[in-house]
């Protein structure tokens, strides 16, 4: 038998199991490779900007793998990826493929916003927000219908948040409730059972610093968010659902992470830990709003709606008309609480955490601190109640000026709009109906021809943190905001706070319809912790903590300790 093998087969012709397998491995990795460089040069050469009549086409960024398109580097490498994207495509839009399907990213302001101030007939965001109204917010299947129906008395409702009496109405009574909890804040209290519910939920730790003072050592982040959903959140929803459902806005936020899972619809049995929690806070919220919805009909009806809610005639402007376009038009309870979500949702995701980010910031920079402080001063009404015993009363806040903040006090206003600029990550999203030319103002801008069926991203992060608009783009600087106009009468300059091109609330029909309320709120209650309130690190040097990527405003990887205590404030 040896012999025969031998006779048959040459020393170089001996085969094993490993030797094939290894020349098939070979052969498919360098087809692999073929493919990948074939598919790299291909789209490369295709996606190149092409002139027509119209203007010129988005030129395609390239990839390497077929179908897949630019997904991978989205989703893995989405911060470099865009950097390199926005560096190569100066024109202010390139295209990127995604599973087959086109997306645009416009990222120079005068383009977006020539997109953003299409009809809904050519750019449409109607159907994004009907989308999301179903994956996120729980909107019932069998009513899609209904909500194309519905849907412009809903939108109506918002003028309640962006004029008056209604936005004067919401800010009177947010500050109302300001006022009652400012000093509880913190309470130093060592019992849960003597706390405030937002300082249980931040992992509170009541200190004693070597000067003998108290102190609270908490998460600032979890506390900032509670604390202004809980003190803001009457105002809008009222005093009843607030207290009814105290943990409502924890399962907020728990939903909140999950918002990109829920958003591509993937099933609650994926085995996603993050998915599969934000689910559960979705349901327990949903039957909240239900009750609450059902509690309201009752109530708009002249029915008793039940002990637990005897005080509903606080809800917002906002909330009774809405109330009324669900009776008008025999809502069920089940869209109305996926209405109310939405829009709790809208109201607390993005201001609860700006808030903390410009606190984190300000705190870090004692100098502005202080200045920020003496600006302030005169709009933030504090008493002083006349010490009479042993205990130290606590400082009364009389008012707040909110139109003062607003109109006199640049420096918090420039830094609200820099945490705007570089702690926001929002994109807006249109789905193109019919082709569209951009262009800018801008001496020879290119045009650009949007078509008919892609979709349109307009990434204003990608503006906001460009460096051939802003200088040094990746650090938080309060002056770059700061302008400053001739005084009257020969009067020195006045600084205002400006805008500019910062974009955070998007633009057009679809601009955040809670931009007026969500200003007035920030400057508000950051004034104000700022007057009360000293903080320092739990450990070491104050670090502002790095950000994560969010849908909106951004979260932050890990946790942000502090030492909180009571300010001594300034005798008058």
């Amino acid at each position: 038998m040896d012999a025969a093998r031998e006779l048959f087969l040459q020393p170089d012709q001996h085969l094993t199991v490993s030797s094939v397998l290894h020349d098939r491995l070979t052969l498919i990795a360098i087809g692999v490779a073929v493919l990948l460089i074939t598919t790299r040069v291909l789209s490369g050469t295709l996606g190149k900007s092409k002139k027509t009549p119209d203007g010129d086409t988005v030129p395609q960024a390239p990839y390497w793998i077929p179908i897949v398109g630019n997904a991978a580097s989205f989703l893995f490498f989405s911060k470099s990826f865009f950097q390199w994207a926005r560096e190569k495509y100066r024109g202010g839009a390139f295209a990127i493929n995604m599973g087959g399907t086109t997306h645009n990213i416009i990222f120079k302001p005068a383009l977006g916003h020539m997109l953003m101030n299409q009809k809904n007939e050519v750019a449409d965001g109607n159907s994004v927000s009907k989308y999301l109204m179903g994956a996120i917010f729980s909107w019932p299947k069998r009513e899609k219908d209904v909500y194309d129906r519905v849907m412009p008395d809903i939108l109506d409702c918002y003028k309640q948040l962006l004029s008056n009496p209604g936005l004067s109405k919401l800010v009177d009574q947010t500050i109302t409730d300001l006022k009652q909890n400012i000093n509880n804040f913190v309470t130093f209290c060592e019992s849960p059972v003597d706390q405030m519910y937002w300082e249980r939920v931040s992992n509170v730790k009541p200190v004693t610093l070597p000067s003998g003072e108290q102190a609270e050592e908490v998460s600032l982040m979890l506390l900032i968010k509670d604390f202004i959903a809980q003190t803001a959140n009457p105002a809008l929803l009222g005093s009843d659902f607030v207290q009814n459902n105290p943990s409502f806005y924890t399962d907020l936020w728990i939903m909140d992470k999950a918002f990109l899972y829920l958003a591509t619809g993937l099933p609650r049995w994926v085995p996603i830990p993050t998915l599969t929690r934000g689910v559960i806070a979705r349901e327990k919220m949903m039957r909240a709003l239900r009750t609450y919805e059902t509690a309201l009909d009752k109530w708009a009806a002249g029915e008793n709606p039940g002990a637990e809610w005897s005080s509903l005639d606080d809800v917002s402007e906002i909330i009774k008309v809405r109330t009324a376009v669900y009776r008008k038009h025999n809502l069920s309870i089940e869209s109305r609480a996926s209405s109310e979500f939405g829009l709790a949702w809208a109201m607390n995701a993005n201001a609860n955490p700006l808030i903390f980010w410009i606190i984190s910031r300000v705190y870090a920079d004692p100098t502005l601190l202080e200045q920020i402080r003496e600006e302030v001063a005169p709009y933030i009404q504090v008493r002083l109640p006349k010490q009479e015993f042993a205990v130290q009363e606590l400082p009364i806040l009389e008012n707040v000026d909110h139109e003062g903040l607003a109109n006199h006090c640049p420096l918090l206003k420039a830094a609200y709009v820099e945490s705007l600029r570089l702690d926001t990550g929002v994109w807006s999203f249109k789905i193109m109906r019919e082709d569209v030319t951009l262009t800018s103002r801008e001496k020879d801008a290119q045009k650009y021809l949007i078509k008919k069926g892609t979709f349109c991203h307009v990434a204003h992060e990608l503006h906001h943190r460009n460096g051939e608009y802003y200088d040094e783009p990746d650090v938080w600087r309060v002056g770059r905001h700061l302008k400053y106009v001739p005084g009257k009468d020969g009067e020195p300059a006045v600084a205002k706070a400006d805008i500019g091109t910062v974009r955070s609330y998007g633009g057009g029909h679809s601009m955040c319809k809670g931009r007026a309320f969500a200003l007035k709120e920030i400057l508000i209650f950051t004034a104000t912790i700022f007057t009360f309130y000293d903080m320092d690190p739990a450990k070491g040097e104050w670090k502002v903590p790095r950000a994560a990527k969010g849908i909106g405003t951004n979260p932050i990887k890990g946790d942000m300790r502090v030492r909180i205590k009571r300010r001594r404030m300034p005798s008058a």
